[in-house]
């Protein structure tokens, strides 16, 4: 075992001890009393504390059986002493329990926040990689497209030709690493960037480029949310991406479909005899959209359709604004659960104080000797004939007496309101003559 590791079993288990001790002693001082309550306080925040209270419970229960018999102590004396000992020591323990609870609670709490903020970074340092790649490749493969109609432009030398070639080769490579770099940092989930820039926008752009793009029904495009354009609009940009990359100067085709149900996109780009050829990609952009559209309730397949390449995307009526987003409302309700802790805690330590003194009370009206009959008790009377006159029960614990002599206490009244509450008539006999040799009044405070 660690030196370390030593000094809390040390603790738990000197705490364990003085608890056991306060079960078993017959009758334990006040200060005792005391100092086993801290310790099975002390217990209860420890580790595996309800197996350490099990085990103070059974000790201390078996040691005051032992104990019991080895004095002659009557049975009732020990039940109730065990009883009133458990619940007693029981309560603080729970405290602890309750501590030890909250601190696991908030350690919890904060491991997790830890984690969501530790999302979140990566989250965005996401979202930051997939906007370069959406928006800076969106551009960078239009002048790619661009320097792809001057590369074959009759009018220019073969060297500027050769040159413009070169350019743009590096262009692609320029691509191709950037959607590389996306893709290692591609390790969670992402959330959506910001929107993009609009159809029209898009298309004005592409077009300006050299790109030669067909539209049907994208007039329909004003019924869809704002939110299912942003989305439809992020599918475009990487649709004519794609094309400009992969098949430089060959026609694409956009139709648009809005029903009850959701909006449809097509995007098909169309090889052309004098397509050049494309460049590899990272397939970065059409697997992170498609994350998104399928938050968003849709889907989105992509793949070569007949002489082209097809990308199909379906949005529902309604696109959820935060689809995809890492939301705060995962943290874990910290403050109502320590309440709920505390709560029950003091509930429980409430039950435990009321069953005891409910179980007092019915144990002390058992005991209970009328004025009366301890009126007709004198020193000297025989035993004998004291039996109908003392209770079955006597009060707990049996007070000591000196050698050859057997002293027990009777309550005077069961009522806690009355002034006489705690006392009691206490009645002592010899044990060599059987007879009494003494019958007084004791206030509750010399018991």
């Amino acid at each position: 075992m660690r030196r370390r590791d030593r000094g809390p079993l040390l603790v738990q288990v000197a705490a364990t001890a003085v608890v056991v001790a306060s079960m078993v002693w017959p009758r334990p001082a006040l200060g005792l009393v005391l100092a086993a309550a801290a310790c099975a306080f002390v217990v209860g925040t420890r580790r595996r504390a309800v197996a350490w209270g099990a085990a103070a419970f059974l000790l201390g229960a078996a040691g005051s059986v032992v104990v019991g018999v080895a004095t002659d102590r009557p049975w009732q004396d020990g039940l109730s002493a065990l009883v009133f000992s458990t619940g007693s020591l029981g309560v603080p323990w729970l405290c602890g329990l309750s501590v030890q609870l909250v601190q696991r609670t908030r350690r919890q709490a904060a491991a997790h926040a830890a984690e969501l903020r530790r999302s979140r970074r990566a989250a965005e340092r996401l979202a930051l990689a997939e906007n370069l790649h959406d928006e800076l490749g969106h551009s960078l493969s239009l002048v790619a497209l661009t320097l792809a109609r001057l590369e074959v432009d009759p009018s220019m030398s073969a060297d500027t030709r050769a040159s413009v070639g070169a350019a743009r080769s590096r262009l692609s490579e320029a691509v191709a690493r950037l959607g590389e770099s996306v893709s290692t940092l591609r390790d969670g989930k992402a959330v959506p960037p910001p929107r993009p820039a609009e159809f029209t926008a898009l298309i004005q752009g592409a077009r300006e480029a050299g790109a030669d793009i067909t539209l049907h029904g994208v007039e329909q495009l004003s019924a869809v949310s704002g939110d299912g354009r942003s989305l439809l609009s992020r599918v475009l940009q990487e649709a004519l991406t794609n094309a400009a990359r992969h098949a430089p100067g060959a026609p694409v085709e956009v139709e648009v479909s809005v029903a009850a149900s959701g909006t449809t996109m097509v995007v098909r780009n169309r090889n052309s005899p004098g397509a050049g050829p494309g460049e590899p990609s990272s397939g970065t952009g059409l697997a992170s959209l498609s994350d998104h559209v399928g938050n968003a309730g849709g889907w989105l397949d992509s793949g070569v359709s007949g002489d082209g390449f097809t990308v199909e995307v379906f949005l529902p009526g309604s696109v959820d604004p935060s689809a995809g987003n890492l939301g705060d409302g995962h943290g874990r309700p910290v403050r109502r659960t320590v309440a709920a802790i505390l709560a029950t805690t003091a509930a429980v330590a409430l039950v435990v104080l009321g069953g005891l003194q409910v179980f007092s009370q019915g144990m002390r009206k058992e005991a209970v000797m009328g004025a009366e009959d301890f009126a007709r008790i004198h020193p000297g009377d025989p035993v004998a004939e004291l039996q109908g006159l003392l209770p079955d029960r006597e009060l707990s614990p049996r007070p000591t007496a000196a050698p050859g002599t057997e002293c027990r206490d009777y309550a005077v009244t069961a009522s806690l309101f009355d002034d006489e509450a705690g006392d009691a008539y206490r009645i002592c006999v010899s044990t060599d003559t059987g007879t009494v040799t003494g019958a007084d009044v004791v206030r509750g405070d010399r018991r």
